[in-house]
């Protein structure tokens, strides 16, 4: 990214910012101020490894409260295994994984994948990125998954 496009993106972002402490003032808390705070907690962190996982475990929790939406959870299982680690993550898939709207849904299964991955469970991680591979049509997904597929294959043939 040039200088001046990562200085437009601060900018926005700082607007962003500005807009979401704006909506904090307010009286009334809704879904999308949690969304916003996510964002935003993305956002402000320069790079991956600052991101502030507790924070957004945090806002998660808040979300889950007012909605019991299955991607919210497998979303807060994501911040869950940030903070403390891809067995915490394991734990609130297992108990999430019977939920309907989860059994069709890639995401869940390479989610699934990556913190079996990060448990030395390669083999079990293989076949969820299968599963995943199977349930996406979007060909960018496909490729993605098919790709971390062949690096897991590889990975277990050493």
């Amino acid at each position: 990214m040039s200088r001046t496009a990562a200085v437009g993106t601060e900018r926005l972002i700082a607007h962003g910012m500005e807009q979401l402490e704006r909506a904090r003032a307010g009286e009334e808390f809704s879904a999308f101020h949690l969304e916003a705070g996510i964002a935003a907690c993305h956002s402000a962190a320069a790079t991956y490894e600052v991101t502030d996982w507790p924070k957004i475990l945090l806002l998660y929790d808040l979300f889950l409260e007012r909605n019991d939406s299955p991607v919210i959870a497998l979303n807060r299982a994501v911040a869950l295994a940030k903070v403390h680690g891809p067995a915490a993550g394991l734990s609130a898939l297992e108990q999430i994984k019977n939920k309907p709207a989860l059994r069709k849904y890639y995401l869940f299964y390479s989610v699934l994948a990556e913190f079996q991955l990060e448990s030395n469970q390669a083999e079990e991680a293989g076949r969820n990125l299968e599963k995943a591979l199977a349930l996406t049509s979007m060909p960018a997904e496909q490729d993605f998954l098919a790709r971390r597929l062949r690096a897991v294959r590889r990975h277990g043939d050493h």
